[in-house]
């Protein structure tokens, strides 16, 4: 009886251990996750400030196109940067230093007086957003269960798609509130001399302030760690996080990878980095020349162009956000089951017939926005389940630890610098050309892309990231 007793004590004590790891892993994970807040944050409370922008500064077209993408450009000059950096330093301290110029760029560009002003600040809170990009994701892998891994990682997606949401309703209620004819929002309005947008991008700053204080509660990445020969802290952080057992599997297969390192160069542009690094790039341009960012930035003003009202726009866009929030749970339930080749390749279809659709739509100039709106929800169904987290699962899954940190940046950087051109060149093929150029373009991309995943991709799910470091990622991008 004795016996037994103590084995009831000893599993009930277990379980309770492994609840509390499950606690903590979780909101280590959902921290890290919050750099991805920021980023759906800052990418779309942008679309609901170029209209007023564009008549307030009297910008061309070109100008137009280089406000938006100024963002990005700052976001690829920090996911560069969050390589070296984070290799260097660790993932914690770049994580804060992320919070920190974030911080400082859109609280500059809520006071911005000039056009060169507005778009200097946007470039500077790119650059904290562009180096949460880099490092949320990856840290979030360093420190997951490889049988859960994909899973935890697209929780970075899902804070993206939270983001994108926030500012949609966000942008949406204040148009409401202050054309709605309140003595409140004509107030606001008259205080604001009219400058909506300033509200607009003010609501970043609590949500970057308190992405800084949570942060510091982080514990630095157990991987990182055991690259600098810090075992001791690593398996203290391993175990916390995912229990004894499976520390000391990553300690083994760490200790073996460390002797494949000594007899290879860590310099990413040696030939056996090649493939690993190909894969993450392609599919991070592929992904962005989707077009999905075009959508989220001059959709209210595509649906203007369809007939619909300024109102009518951004709510529609909010329902967009929903839409799309709510369809990336679908990717936390898949990605782990179907994997990531299989995800690629139905969401590469499923959006290409999306695009042709909208772009059929465009040629004949159908002024049926309910339309519009109903085919871009479809895209955006698919693209969030499917193609959106999975070009940052794979950047931070395939690369070796020594250079995980440098692989992973350049992967982020193409997604950024992709995006900088897209939304740079949309707004002159648009005025030119049509925007249906665009998207049969997009639509093109996507056909290429399916024949890319066939050629280059195949599965990494259910490996541990020692397993796959072990073979410095090549099995996981050769079929």
């Amino acid at each position: 009886m004795a016996t037994q007793s103590g084995v009831q004590a000893r599993t009930i004590a277990a379980d309770r251990s492994d609840w509390r790891r499950l606690v903590w892993l979780t909101f280590v994970c959902c921290v890290s996750a919050l750099g991805g807040f920021l980023f759906g944050l800052d990418s779309i409370i942008i679309s609901g400030t170029i209209g007023a922008i564009k008549s307030g500064f009297l910008l061309t077209s070109s100008q137009e196109g280089f406000f938006v993408s100024a963002s990005l450009i700052g976001c690829a000059v920090g996911a560069f940067a969050a390589g070296p950096l984070a290799d260097r330093f660790g993932r914690k301290p770049i994580l804060q230093a992320a919070g920190a110029i974030t911080l400082a760029g859109v609280s500059a560009c809520t006071l911005a007086d000039s056009f060169a002003m507005l778009a200097l600040t946007r470039l500077l809170g790119g650059v904290g957003v562009g180096l949460a990009s880099m490092t949320c994701p990856l840290f979030i892998a360093e420190v997951a269960p490889k049988h859960i891994r994909g899973r935890l990682v697209s929780l970075y997606q899902l804070a993206i798609t939270i983001g994108i949401l926030t500012a949609l309703l966000y942008n949406a209620s204040i148009v409401a509130h202050l054309t709605g004819g309140s003595w409140i929002g004509r107030r606001i309005a008259h205080a604001l001399h009219d400058d909506t947008w300033r509200l607009m991008f003010a609501v970043q700053i609590p949500a970057a302030a308190i992405f800084i204080l949570l942060c510091s509660c982080l514990p630095e990445s157990p991987r990182w760690l055991m690259g600098r020969h810090r075992i001791e802290d690593a398996m203290r952080i391993l175990k916390a996080l995912v229990g004894g057992n499976e520390a000391a599997i990553a300690l083994q297969a760490f200790s073996e990878d460390e002797q494949f390192l000594a007899l290879n160069s860590t310099r990413l542009r040696d030939r056996v980095y090649r493939r690993p690094l190909l894969v993450s790039i392609m599919l991070a341009i592929f992904s962005e020349f989707s077009g999905v960012t075009v959508i989220f930035y001059y959709g209210p003003l595509l649906l203007l162009a369809a007939g619909a009202s300024e109102t009518g726009a951004l709510s529609g866009f909010a329902l967009l956000g929903i839409v799309n929030m709510l369809s990336t749970f679908g990717a936390l339930l898949l990605i782990d089951r179907i994997g990531r080749r299989q995800l690629l390749l139905i969401g590469s279809v499923g959006c290409a017939l999306c695009l042709i659709a909208l772009g059929t739509l465009m040629l004949i100039d159908l002024h049926r926005p309910a339309v519009l709106v109903a085919f871009v929800c479809t895209f955006i169904i698919i693209y969030a389940a499917t193609l959106g987290p999975t070009k940052f699962v794979v950047a931070a899954e395939i690369f070796p630890h020594a250079v995980r940190g440098r692989g992973a940046a350049l992967a982020t950087t193409a997604v950024w610098l992709s995006g900088a051109v897209i939304n740079q060149l949309f707004p002159s093929v648009r005025d030119q050309f049509g925007a249906y150029v665009m998207f049969y373009f997009f639509a093109l991309m996507l056909v290429a892309q399916i024949g890319f995943v066939l050629a280059r991709v195949s599965e990494t799910a259910g490996r541990s990231l020692e397993e796959i470091e072990a073979r410095t990622g090549i099995a996981a991008v050769v079929p």
